[in-house]
């Protein structure tokens, strides 16, 4: 492992804390809240009961019509004192804030007694506090299930009323009975149930991420750092035989399995790099030999152009590009006489060493028989039937031959399975030469082919290629095909040789791009003067 490209910034021991830690705080959050909700819940129900109890047992000692008496007279009396006094023993007996009875009316309310011992409040009239005047509506009219009204005070805090409706002997509810006591005290609980059972949360978190936490560092952490530290051993010491990974860890589980697949990938690691490194030899040796056969290859193709300065009746140029180091394709171009040139272009079935050696072989006899200065189709006939004495793999190649008599331009040739050529006349446009086929040298013994015969005249060119020409393949294996060809051609018709050449190879690397070459590209340009 390489220690300065890659740095722990948080161990695994760190994390589980940090996540001990943020799920404490999470679980203590959730308790508390669950917690205090129920408290809640349950003391609001507890209040409920005693606020309505009370308020029912005032409702249900003052008779609605002395209420009705009172509001129409408007006057107190003993009994207006008395009912006074009841309430004030009944407030303090239940430790209320606030003990009163009051008619709740559109925007305000008609206070009749007040729990206390100060002046009297009969026909007083007050506000609502907020919400005050739907709820005490509804307890009126007994509207909907009871339910305690909560609010603030100033003086007292949290407040929570309850109310019962007072009747009178015709049944009809004509005041409330109003009880408001605090829940303060419920609130300051509340509190401290949540301070208590955070605390109580954390310290038992506390104690069990400690214990989790050594539990971790010593049957995770610790081993993955042994490991570490014995891998690290292992790269380093990877090429030295004494220096094996053994398996240091027995902790009964993953890691030690995970431990143990460390020293079986040493063990074939190791075994690896030996098998490599023969391999590398043996490819690199290869490598070798198949840059010296592209030497070779290439030093057999004529390859210095012109390649015959003092001779200015005609151009020459070729081009052989292989797809792989070697290749099958071969040209070829010689004098046979001082006034007759041979020209050559070839394509040996498959590719790579086994072709580029059968090419040799096929160039050689091609030329040893071609320089006798026989009819081209004799000459084909003749390399057939030697070729095909030893050809025990059945490979073939296609040829194409021609024979040039410089002096008047006739241009004798034979093709066996090879492309058409293609010619242009001065002044004019290249186009393909539909001749007759014969069949592949190699395929067979004793078979005739046929010679044809073309008048080349001054400003004439021709030329000829192999399939890897209009065989060229893009991406979305389209080929480059004939009319690409002539196309690329007839870019500029009229230039030199290179140029025509160069013109064509230029057209197929623009239209196959980043395509990989499959098949050897080999062409040969002749232009006659």
């Amino acid at each position: 492992m390489n220690k300065e490209s890659f740095v722990i910034k948080t161990g695994i021991g760190k994390k589980y804390l940090i996540s001990l830690i943020i799920s404490t705080i999470v679980l203590a959050a959730c308790v508390c809240t669950v917690v205090s909700l129920i408290f809640r819940a349950r003391i609001m129900e507890r209040y409920e009961y005693v606020g309505f109890s009370v308020s029912d047992y005032v409702a249900s000692n003052i008779s609605g019509d002395t209420v009705l008496r009172f509001l129409e007279t408007n006057e107190a009396d003993n009994d207006y004192d008395r009912i006074r006094r009841d309430l004030l023993n009944a407030k303090n007996k239940f430790d209320l804030i606030y003990l009163y009875i009051a008619v709740p009316e559109d925007g305000h309310m008609t206070y009749l007694w007040e729990a206390t011992s100060g002046p009297e409040v009969l026909n007083y009239e007050g506000s609502y506090s907020p919400g005050g005047e739907e709820w005490s509506k509804k307890m009126l009219n007994n509207e909907g299930e009871r339910t305690l009204r909560t609010f603030n005070d100033p003086d007292y805090g949290r407040v929570a009323t309850a109310a019962s409706p007072i009747y009178d002997s015709y049944g009809n509810a004509v005041a409330l009975a109003y009880t408001d006591f605090s829940i303060e005290a419920m609130v300051k609980g509340i509190r401290s149930m949540i301070a208590g059972t955070i605390a109580f949360v954390v310290v038992l978190m506390a104690i069990y991420a400690v214990f989790f936490y050594l539990n971790v560092k010593k049957s995770i952490v610790d081993p993955i750092n042994q490991l570490t530290v014995a891998v690290d051993e292992l790269i380093q010491n990877v090429d030295d035989d004494s220096e094996t990974y053994t398996s240091i860890i027995h902790t009964g589980d993953e890691i030690e399995a995970l431990s143990r697949a460390f020293e079986d990938m040493d063990e074939e690691l190791r075994k690896y790099i030996t098998e490599n490194t023969k391999i590398v030899a043996e490819k690199e040796r290869i490598g070798t030999e198949l840059e010296l056969a592209t030497d070779i290859q290439a030093q057999a193709l004529p390859s210095v152009f012109p390649p015959f300065p003092d001779r200015k009746e005609f151009d020459i140029y070729a081009l052989m590009d292989p797809a792989k180091e070697v290749g099958g394709d071969f040209y070829d171009f010689f004098f046979i006489d001082d006034d007759h040139l041979g020209l050559v272009i070839a394509d040996v079935s498959s590719k790579g060493i086994p072709a580029a050696l059968f090419m040799m072989v096929s160039m050689v006899v091609l030329n040893s028989n071609a320089m006798m200065g026989d009819a081209t189709n004799a000459v084909m006939e003749r390399v057939n039937n030697r070729i095909c004495k030893n050809n025990a793999n059945n490979m073939f190649v296609t040829i194409w031959l021609g024979v040039l008599e410089i002096s008047t331009g006739k241009l004798k040739a034979t093709n066996a399975g090879h492309e058409y050529p293609c010619i242009r006349r001065a002044n004019g446009d290249y186009e393909v030469i539909r001749d007759q086929h014969g069949l592949v040298v190699g395929a067979m013994e004793g078979i005739p082919y046929t010679e044809y015969e073309l008048q080349l005249e001054h400003g004439d060119s021709i030329f000829v290629y192999t399939d890897g020409v209009p065989e060229a393949m893009n991406e979305a294996e389209e080929l480059f095909g004939e009319e690409r060809l002539l196309e690329a051609l007839n870019k500029d018709p009229g230039a030199d040789v290179k140029t025509i050449i160069k013109n064509v190879k230029d057209g197929i690397d623009a239209f196959v791009e980043e395509a990989p070459q499959f098949d050897d590209i080999t062409m040969l340009a002749l232009k006659f003067h």
